[in-house]
């Protein structure tokens, strides 16, 4: 449904300050009482500090993590993550070398999968191991990240956990966001010149392209650089997926346009809620989603957690959106199976239930604290035709953000009209919204009636 241009100034403000709906409807209530999990230890018998810098000395100190720069290459590990179900699988992995001061100024460590689902499959790294962490004797390294387009092997680029703490971790107290790190440009790559040659995949690597961008990867120049330059190679963020569900396949070319500068790739997915199986427990390795609209429709991206540190978690690897401070509702997640793919390989999966919310997203990771409600927005479309007796009332949660949100909920109201009440040349829809804002008396009327099949045509 596409609204006169008119009506767009009134839409936004309503959107970012209540409840939008097509016909009439109810408000509908914040989200269900969140689950209760009971608070864990991250590292029973440590003691418990609050700043980033003093967790990362305990973290240190004690032996349970390994900064990037105390790895050299041919030193072995494992990495964590789930493929199927919401099993955690171990996978062996290789350092091939470390890359220094190219992702924003921090490191990105270079690893080979040597076994395990990723190589049985021929996958490569797959979209949804975001975060999947890497231990190398022990002791943790950081979140499996970047990618290669086309691999011929599965050689990804790991974010390492100190850079993930320092910058991500919410503080205990909900309340207490951090400011996202300053970068000079979010798009342009970063060019690296080894030191020492790499070899990988037989080939001596001189020179690495890391691109903060998966999406635009391919309109930069320096891509058919590399092409004729066999000593280069270039490394992308793990795609994120954001798997769809209410939507048709038409909605899709409107939400790429949407998500397409965060590198997020909206594709359809399965059901909302994967509710006949149990959440599994929040640790290191478990599938995670970040939900930017739930209920009769859904958005939900899907990765994988790196590090809990009693309540508090952190993921990805990379940024979601990189605004900072935020708040998403957090879930557990069921993962269905891998896709392999020559292009890119992707889990396909779908949240459980929530279990916290994302209060950070920075360039290193997204970071959440488990039993603390999102700030969304309820919205009701109500879709009434007397001719065909259909009265449904379709209920949402979105995402509150003063950029996406005006532009989300007008698409779930169209996919409600679309999908509903058809698009016959014969029908006119009457579009009416109320607005109920904390504190005021709720405000409503019609917007406009439009000819439904008028509507779903591009202007």
């Amino acid at each position: 449904m596409r609204f006169r241009k008119p009506l767009w100034p009134s839409l936004c403000v309503a959107l970012l300050a209540g409840t939008f709906f097509v016909s009439s409807g109810d408000f509908v209530q914040a989200q269900t009482t969140l689950p209760k999990p009971a608070p864990s230890k991250a590292y029973p018998g440590l003691a418990t500090p609050e700043e980033p810098k003093d967790i990362i000395n305990e973290l240190l100190a004690s032996g349970k993590i390994i900064r990037s720069s105390d790895v050299k290459r041919g030193m072995r590990g494992y990495g964590l993550s789930v493929f199927q179900g919401t099993t955690i699988e171990k996978f062996p992995v290789e350092v091939l070398g470390v890359l220094q001061k190219v992702n924003g100024g921090g490191d990105i460590v270079l690893i080979k999968v040597l076994g395990g689902t990723v190589v049985k499959r021929n996958s490569g790294i797959v979209a949804g191991m975001s975060g999947s962490p890497v231990y190398i004797n022990g002791k943790m390294l950081g979140a499996i990240a970047l990618g290669w387009g086309f691999p011929k092997e599965p050689i990804g680029g790991v974010t390492p956990i100190t850079e993930m703490l320092q910058t991500s971790l919410p503080k205990e107290t909900p309340s207490s966001r951090v400011a996202a790190l300053a970068t000079s440009d979010h798009t342009a790559p970063n060019v690296y010149a080894p030191r020492e040659a790499l070899n990988v995949g037989g080939k001596n690597i001189k020179r690495v392209v890391v691109a903060k961008n998966a999406t635009r990867l391919a309109l930069n120049d320096i891509i058919a650089d590399a092409q004729h330059n066999p000593d280069t190679a270039v490394m992308r963020p793990t795609s994120t997926l954001l798997q769809v569900s209410g939507f048709s396949q038409d909605s899709l070319a409107k939400l790429k346009k949407v998500f397409e500068p965060y590198g997020l790739e909206p594709f359809i997915g399965p059901s909302s809620k994967k509710t006949d199986v149990p959440s599994p427990k929040i640790e290191p390795g478990a599938a995670v989603g970040v939900q930017l609209v739930s209920g009769d429709m859904d958005q939900t991206a899907v990765g994988t957690i790196t590090f809990r540190w009693g309540n508090r978690v952190l993921a990805f690897g990379h940024p979601m959106f990189g605004q900072g401070a935020t708040s998403l509702p957090m879930t557990s997640a069921y993962v269905y199976d891998i896709f392999p793919s020559y292009q890119s390989s992707f889990k396909l999966a779908s949240p459980i239930k929530i279990v916290g919310a994302v209060q950070q997203d920075t360039q290193f990771a997204i970071g959440g604290t488990m039993n603390v409600k999102a700030d969304t927005i309820p919205m009701n479309i109500t879709l009434v035709d007397a001719n065909r007796q259909i009265n449904k009332t379709i209920r949402v949660q979105v995402m509150n953000d003063p950029l996406l949100t005006p532009q989300l909920v007008v698409m779930v109201a169209q996919q409600a009209v679309e999908g509903t009440l058809g698009l016959t040349s014969d029908k006119m829809v009457d579009v009416a919204m109320r607005m109920d804002v904390k504190g005021q008396s709720p405000s409503s009327g019609t917007i406009c009636s439009i000819p439904a099949a008028w509507s779903a045509k591009p202007r």
